[in-house]
C-alpha cells in the first residue's frame, strides 16, 4: 500500500485572488472618491460662507468706530487709522498652507477680496476653482447705510439737547441765528459742546442745518441726509 501524503495548510493567495482584490479595490476608490471629494468641498464651503459671515460682522464693527469700510482683511487685526478699536477678529491660527492669518483666506487656502462701493463693502471667495465671476464664487455684501443713520441720530441727539440748554439760559438775550456754522461755534464757546468737528457734521460728514430752515431763534437741527 501506498503511504498517504502528509496535510500541508495552503498560504498564501493565487495570482487570481490578487487580481480580484485589486480590482474590487479599484471599484471601491472608484465610487468612494468622487462622494469623499463632494463632502469635503461641501463642508469648506459651509466653512467659508460662515467665515465671509464673521468678516463682514467685523467690518461693521470697523466702521462703527473709523467711520469706513476696511479695504483689505488685514485692517480688522491690525490699523493705524484714527478711532480703530481692534482687533475685529481673533482666536484664529495662520493658515498651513499660505503661512498667513487665518481669515485672510478662504478654505481653499485662497486670499479673500474686499470691494468698497461707496458705503457697501462686497465679501468674495472665489470657491473650489479658484476662478472668479462664476457659479462657484461665494460672496457677501454688507452697507453701512444704517450705522451711517444711526450714528446721524447719536449726534443730532446732543446738539439739539445742547441748543436745548443754551435756549434755556440765553434765548433772551443771544438768540441763536439761523446759520450751523455760527450755531456750532457759540455751542462750543459757552461750554454746551465739546470743541472739535466731531458733532458739526452727520454721519455723512455732511453739516447740520437749522429745522425749520431760516427761522429764529433756531431750537432745533436735522440733517439733510435722514
Amino acid at each position: 500500500m501506498r503511504a498517504l501524503a502528509p496535510n500541508r495548510s495552503r498560504s498564501g493567495f493565487t495570482l487570481l485572488e490578487v487580481i480580484v482584490v485589486l480590482a474590487l479595490m479599484a471599484i471601491l476608490t472608484g465610487v468612494l472618491a468622487p462622494s469623499a471629494t463632494a463632502l469635503i468641498n461641501s463642508k469648506a464651503r459651509r466653512l467659508t460662507q460662515g467665515e465671509l459671515e464673521e468678516l463682514g460682522r467685523a467690518a461693521l464693527e470697523h466702521f462703527r468706530d473709523v467711520q469706513s469700510l476696511p479695504s483689505a482683511p488685514a485692517q480688522l487685526w491690525a490699523s493705524s487709522a484714527p478711532g480703530w478699536a481692534g482687533p475685529y477678529l481673533t482666536g484664529t491660527l495662520d493658515d498651513p498652507i499660505s503661512g498667513g492669518n487665518g481669515y485672510a483666506v478662504d478654505a481653499w487656502s485662497r486670499p479673500y477680496t474686499f470691494q468698497v462701493v461707496v458705503d457697501r463693502l462686497t465679501l468674495r471667495s472665489n470657491g473650489k476653482d479658484g476662478i472668479a465671476g462664476n457659479a462657484d464664487d461665494l460672496a457677501l455684501t454688507v452697507d453701512a447705510t444704517p450705522l451711517r443713520r444711526e450714528e446721524t441720530l447719536r449726534r443730532l441727539a446732543i446738539v439739539n439737547q445742547a441748543i436745548l440748554h443754551y435756549n434755556a439760559v440765553h434765548l433772551a438775550t443771544n438768540p441763536l441765528p439761523p446759520n450751523w456754522p455760527t450755531i456750532h461755534a457759540r455751542l462750543v464757546s459757552t461750554g454746551y459742546l465739546p470743541p472739535g468737528a466731531g458733532l458739526s457734521v452727520d454721519g455723512w460728514g455732511a453739516p447740520f442745518v437749522p429745522d425749520p430752515a431760516g427761522s429764529m431763534p433756531v431750537v432745533e437741527v436735522t440733517s439733510g441726509s435722514l
